[in-house]
């Protein structure tokens, strides 16, 4: 099973890495990150590193234990599961700060709109493209905050098949 779990989450994590590598070598990555003025998308980058270095060690130790057929401690799944309880909540809180994310571009794209700006046509120039870059921040926020958030749900998931595996199965 440990070898397993460690190929499975690998191959996960190389596959993020690929989409990532493809998303920055296409310049969208740029895109994202010169587009978003209210800085969400790095708030929720910054919480899906923390989250996967926590993932990553929580693999690495229970690895770890699996390989060496170590024997589970009655009581000890109650702490490795109180442990582990922030990062079940992460993802949702990627996808939230994305949601607040696009709240905050709306109202950066509606806070301009005033019937005295669409009277010349510089003020409408002006409106329109105030417009856009307040969605430019709704739509790149949310995209973000899905994209990490699912990313961190499938880290997770295997992180609860391997622990129901270790704490239920057999222990190896």
């Amino acid at each position: 099973m440990s070898s397993v779990f460690i190929y499975r989450w690998a191959l996960v994590q190389l596959f993020g890495i690929a989409g990532l590598a493809w998303v920055w070598e296409r310049g969208w990555a740029e895109m994202v990150v010169s587009a978003d003025v209210s800085r969400v998308s790095f708030a929720i980058m910054g919480l899906f590193a923390l989250a996967w270095l926590e993932c990553a060690r929580w693999v690495a130790r229970m690895a770890r234990r699996m390989s060496r057929g170590s024997l589970y401690r009655a009581g000890r799944e109650e702490h490795e599961r109180a442990r582990r309880r922030w990062l079940h909540k992460a993802s949702e809180w990627m996808v939230q700060l994305g949601l607040l994310g696009t709240v905050i571009g709306m109202v950066m794209a509606f806070s301009s709109v005033s019937a005295d700006a669409a009277s010349s046509v510089e003020g409408v120039r002006a409106l329109v493209s105030q417009l856009m870059r307040g969605v430019g921040v709704a739509l790149y926020t949310t995209l973000v905050g899905i994209v990490f958030g699912l990313w961190h749900e499938l880290n997770v998931r295997m992180m609860e098949t391997a622990a129901a595996e270790y704490w239920h199965g057999d222990g190896r």
